[in-house]
């Protein structure tokens, strides 16, 4: 109503009529309000999502959980969504019924790119097309989707053999790249003449793809490229920033966090001062948490429970303590901490409270395998109390039981990332504490 909307910027009343006069960002924030609400529905759009991995298909921890939970929402809102892959070893399997792509002057032919040969491929994953980028080189015969050398050029392999797939399929509406590994993309498009708006979603900034000057050269893309309003960042080249520069739209997962890294050299990661320039693009659109994350209800846990009956979560406890082969005691406290996104810097925070963790009674539960030298540190000293720590496989079932056991959630985090996280903690009655 003309009432109470009196004072809001740029909005004028005349009677019961409203006249508003905004910003782009101020129309952007009315729209999500209004598609919030429910004023009115999205336009049915084709929305390709060009990923490195994707929980089911290919994960390697939360980055691959939530995007597949986001796609899904989409996909159910009424969205068509699709996904592009690089054609990972792990893939190879009868249940993912992969066929070569044809059609569109494609006969599943062998492709010459940047002196590499590439080929595509297609499956389906939840009702979604899912095309593949294969490569022996890069990506079909290794075991792992990160943890190269030469993971910078692996990843902008992919940007470029993207490009080049879409010659081969209907033009999407929207392009939504995530993090560095695709954030190329935008920039490539423009250089290659395609007309389709781009969103990059930053989730770790800490990551950012930084090269040496010469992967110019393997890309394509000339020296003009290397200067400081272009990827040069430091002498090297900043794959991140093709992205931040490029794309219609950059969003992070929480205002915490869009803010942090706006005002923050450490938090970007050096990155600040360019975020604030792009700032006028730049939303906050935090994650929610999907309903099945209840313990009165989720299959994944042992035991039901919830506020008014906390029986079940002992339960769950003592059985977390039996199948991972620790003391059982519900009185001795269980720590979880994940290690999925955790960067070098928290690593060493970690390091640095080992001497704490040791004088307690306590049971610690590493979601992931990017601690194992916090583990190996924590067993070596001699002189711990029962202070016994264990690492799980980062997967969406394993962190629903370590939450229904556990009774503390300790972020890591230098900035505000694991937001949905401690959401989810707090869900299943575990007490986050933040470093």
């Amino acid at each position: 109503t003309p009432k109470s909307l009196k004072g809001f910027p740029g909005v004028t009343s005349f009677g019961n009529k409203i006249s508003f006069c905004l910003t782009p960002k101020q129309s952007f924030e009315v729209l999500l309000l209004k598609i919030r609400f429910g004023c009115f529905k999205i336009k049915e759009m084709k929305i390709l999502f060009p990923l490195v991995e994707l929980c089911t298909l290919i994960s390697v921890g939360e980055l691959g959980i939530n995007l597949e939970k986001f796609i899904t929402h989409l996909s159910k809102s009424g969205q068509e969504i699709q996904i592009c892959l690089p054609f990972y070893k792990n893939l190879i399997s009868p249940k993912n019924k992969i066929v070569p792509l044809t059609g569109k002057n494609y006969k599943g032919n062998i492709i010459n790119l940047s002196g590499f040969p590439v080929s595509f491929w297609k499956a389906e994953f939840n009702k979604c097309s899912v095309y593949l980028i294969r490569n022996s080189d890069f990506f079909t015969y290794r075991p792992n989707v990160y943890g190269y050398e030469d993971d910078n050029y692996r990843f902008s392999f992919y940007c470029l053999a993207f490009i080049e797939l879409l010659k081969y399929i209907e033009k999407p509406d929207l392009i939504h790249v995530h993090d560095w590994h695709t954030a190329l993309i935008p920039l490539l498009l423009k250089e290659k003449g395609f007309n389709i708006k781009t969103i990059l979603t930053i989730h770790n900034i800490y990551f950012q793809g930084l090269s040496e000057p010469d992967i110019l050269n393997f890309i394509g893309l000339g020296p003009e490229f290397f200067r400081t309003n272009s990827l040069e960042f430091y002498n090297k080249v900043n794959l991140l920033k093709a992205g931040l520069l490029n794309a219609d739209i950059i969003t992070a997962n929480s205002k915490n966090y869009l803010s942090e890294i706006q005002e923050s050299p450490s938090v970007s990661n050096g990155l600040n001062g360019l975020l604030k320039q792009i700032s006028n693009k730049s939303f906050a659109i935090s994650y929610g948490i999907e309903e099945s994350y209840n313990p009165q209800k989720d299959k994944n846990i042992p035991f039901y429970y919830s506020i008014a009956d906390l029986v079940g979560k002992i339960n769950c406890k003592t059985q977390l303590q039996k199948e991972l082969d620790l003391p059982i005691h519900t009185e001795i406290p269980i720590l979880t901490i994940p290690s999925s996104q955790i960067s070098g810097p928290e690593i060493w925070l970690l390091n640095s409270i080992i001497p704490y963790l040791i004088r307690m009674e306590i049971q610690i539960i590493i979601l992931g395998n990017k601690l194992a030298d916090f583990e190996k540190n924590i067993r070596e000293v001699a002189f711990r109390l029962n202070c016994t720590v264990i690492s799980v496989e980062d997967s969406d079932e394993n962190m629903r039981k370590v939450f229904a056991g556990a009774d503390i959630f300790l972020d890591t985090s230098a900035d505000s990332r694991n937001d949905h996280l401690i959401k989810i903690a707090l869900k299943y009655g575990v007490i986050p504490i933040v470093l």
